[in-house]
């Protein structure tokens, strides 16, 4: 008689092949900042220690005064990462080459991230973070105005600052969350158990180095700080089958903020960095240089 063989078992095997091989490249083996790179020690309003890269930009020598004839740069620009990640995940550090093609650019360790010092809060003082990245991009090139992109939870700690801060021309959220507690899609519903978890806030920091407090706290309700943004223009970029936060998000962000405010779908993006391309750097260059 015959016997059947039984299928082989090799999708899991794979499947955390190839989990295995992208924590070592977003990790272990993340790109590293080298000349003409700078690095920054920063420091936020509560003494916690930040640490930002510095791109200068195509013209490192750009004339204070001249006005922008479409080719200069129209800002400076200031990157925030999401949870989890740093200055140096990939896409970061990829989109920060993209965007210095054009700008300056800053690009900031949140706290409890990255080289950073302390703890993340959930966007409770990550703004004061913020604030430490602008006056370093402003200090550097003071003939440009600044423009802050934030990804995920860095999106939503630039909209905070710029609301609750000011001082920049304009904020860019790209998949941030207008509230805490969402936890309708796979993601969010996973970060929420990561956070509420001692054992997986462990596993967290020991994997990527990332320190969340043992209580956490809520992201901030952006609704009476975004819409003190105005006159700085909005961008929100977001994809609708986004796995951590629904388009509700996106959608309130917009109809709260002040004009001039734009919403930006990206189909089939994903989440926070993943949306993060050249055709979105291209987008948000021009964007700049009609708003700016």
């Amino acid at each position: 008689m015959a016997i059947a063989r039984q299928p082989r078992l090799t999708a899991r095997p794979r499947a955390a092949g190839r989990i295995a091989a992208d924590w070592v490249r977003r990790y272990p083996l993340a790109p590293r900042y080298g000349p003409p790179a700078t690095h920054l020690s920063l420091r936020s309003a509560d003494g916690t220690r930040l640490h930002a890269v510095r791109l200068p930009g195509p013209d490192a020598t750009s004339r204070p005064g001249t006005p922008d004839d479409g080719h200069g740069p129209p800002c400076s620009f200031v990157l925030v990462h999401g949870l989890a990640n740093s200055s140096r995940t990939p896409g970061i550090y990829a989109f920060a080459h993209l965007l210095a093609a054009t700008a300056p650019v800053v690009v900031l360790d949140l706290r409890g991230h990255g080289a950073s010092g302390g703890q993340c809060s959930f966007c409770v003082h990550e703004p004061s973070d913020v604030v430490a990245a602008v006056d370093a991009a402003r200090a550097a090139a003071p003939e440009l105005p600044v423009v802050t992109i934030g990804t995920s939870l860095g999106g939503s700690s630039v909209l905070l600052h710029a609301g609750e801060f000011g001082g920049v021309a304009g904020a860019i959220g790209v998949s941030p969350a207008g509230w805490s507690g969402a936890d309708d899609r796979p993601g969010s519903a996973r970060a929420q158990q990561v956070a509420r978890s001692p054992l997986a806030r462990a596993g967290l920091r020991l994997m990527t180095g990332t320190r969340l407090p043992a209580a956490c706290t809520a992201v901030p309700y952006a609704k009476p700080v975004v819409a003190r943004i105005a006159p700085a223009f909005t961008l929100v970029v977001h994809d609708r089958q986004d796995h951590y936060l629904g388009p509700e998000h996106a959608e309130a962000i917009e109809q709260w903020a002040q004009p001039p405010v734009e919403r930006w779908e990206v189909a089939g993006g994903g989440h926070g960095t993943s949306l993060l391309d050249s055709t979105l750097a291209e987008r948000i260059v021009g964007h700049v240089r009609s708003h700016v």
